[in-house]
């Protein structure tokens, strides 16, 4: 059977994204942060922004022909401020470690919460250098029931960040029916 997506991250947005393609028919592979060999021509790296480096290094050939998705958002969860500076974004800085690499920035917004019910056409918000890459993902994307808005170039990804800082102040307000387009 071919894969379609690998999700590299077992936690609350691995477990939701991989009910979710299941559920539409897209076939999955979940992986933990072992280094077991990744199948999927998508990658979604559903770990923090602070592993993602460790676990792309080591196997960026590996990762040559695939199309990473960065989902991090670089948070202090503590305090709600970015881990990086406002000129700078995880999939950024990603792009400049690894300018050999295909890195898209979508699923940032989205939330894995028991205080939301899923969405049957989840919102995603996605960015990236590469037409190409973006057109394949939001094909499938829309295969597996997502509507995706297409936000431009991964500078964008600065904006979407900052965007999922003030989803989470949302979240932790009570504000939960503004945030229902985008659960999962």
């Amino acid at each position: 059977m071919t894969v379609d997506i690998s999700i590299i991250g077992q936690g609350k947005m691995g477990q939701a994204l991989a009910r979710h393609f299941n559920k539409a028919g897209v076939s999955v592979q979940v992986l933990g942060r072992e280094q077991e060999r990744v199948q999927g021509r998508f990658v979604i790296f559903a770990v923090p922004y602070e592993d993602m480096v460790s676990l792309i290094y080591p196997n960026q050939d590996h990762f040559a022909d695939k199309i990473i998705i960065d989902i991090s958002n670089p948070l202090d969860y503590q305090v709600k401020i970015s881990l990086l500076p406002p000129d700078q974004s995880a999939s950024l800085k990603l792009a400049e470690l690894f300018p050999h690499l295909t890195i898209l920035k979508a699923f940032n917004t989205n939330f894995a919460s028991s205080r939301l019910p899923a969405s049957k056409t989840p919102l995603v918000l996605l960015a990236g250098n590469q037409p190409s890459a973006k057109d394949q993902l939001t094909q499938l994307l829309q295969q597996a029931q997502f509507r995706v808005v297409d936000m431009g170039s991964l500078e964008h990804s600065r904006d979407l960040e900052a965007f999922a800082r003030v989803q989470l102040a949302l979240l932790e307000a009570g504000q939960t029916e503004l945030l229902q387009g985008f659960a999962l």
